[in-house]
């Protein structure tokens, strides 16, 4: 079977993601215009304004609050205010980034797979339209799923339980229902085969140092999170 070098493996997923991501915006400015499709993001983007503009973590300058739910997205945000980048040019070019992330991280976890599919399920995934959605939408949803699949991806190259601790506490940087990824995280130290509990103890030492640091810097809004959370699933529901 004919096999594709790494280098061409990335050029395509560059291509592919570059491609998908235009095209959407191309469609989305011929419809209704550029920008953001939910209030969230806006939301955003004025935290990260304040916090570029006068050093403050705020929503109303001068009140600091604690209404984004995503510090890192909006630290990230805030770089594009610092260097004077439109707002939202800068926020489809994060997503792009993500998106690229995302493909490549994927690809990589198909090491045993024939190159030819390997790339396809990788084009697939970069133009399906629900992620270049999500990477365009100027949220933080397609970063958190990066750093899920990332997690999945440690779990099956058996990184150091210490290290992968560290980077589950890091998704609560992303967002409170980051936590998700202690489900994974869970069945992989009750079937490996060494000691659960010094797994346990090195995972929980890996993850501890995040949580107390971001409610110091940015306020505990794990609940208000979770709430808002519950509050969708209500009125989806309802």
């Amino acid at each position: 079977m004919r096999t594709i070098s790494r280098k061409a493996i990335f050029g395509f997923t560059l291509l592919a993601c570059a491609v998908a991501v235009t095209v959407y915006l191309w469609r989305s400015a011929s419809f209704m215009g550029l920008g953001f499709p939910l209030d969230d993001a806006w939301i955003h983007q004025t935290y990260a304004r304040n916090l570029a503009m006068r050093g403050e973590w705020a929503f109303i300058p001068g009140e600091i609050s604690t209404g984004s739910t995503s510090p890192l997205w909006t630290l990230l945000l805030s770089i594009g205010y610092l260097i004077d980048l439109p707002a939202t040019a800068y926020s489809f070019g994060l997503g792009l980034l993500t998106l690229i992330a995302t493909v490549w991280v994927l690809g990589s976890s198909l090491r045993d797979m024939p190159p030819l599919l390997k790339l396809g399920i990788m084009v697939l995934l970069a133009f399906e339209w629900h992620v270049v959605w999500a990477a365009v939408s100027g949220m933080e949803t397609l970063l958190q799923g990066l750093h899920l699949l990332l997690i999945l991806f440690c779990l099956e190259r058996g990184w150091n339980p210490v290290a992968i601790g560290a980077l589950a506490g890091a998704g609560i940087w992303i967002r409170p229902d980051a936590l998700i990824a202690a489900l994974p995280i869970a069945w992989w130290i009750l079937t490996e085969q060494t000691t659960v509990q010094r797994q346990i103890e090195a995972c929980g030492f890996g993850f501890s140092g995040f949580y107390p640091l971001r409610c110091t810097l940015f306020g505990d809004e794990l609940a208000h999170g979770w709430r808002t959370v519950a509050q969708h699933v209500l009125r989806q529901a309802g």
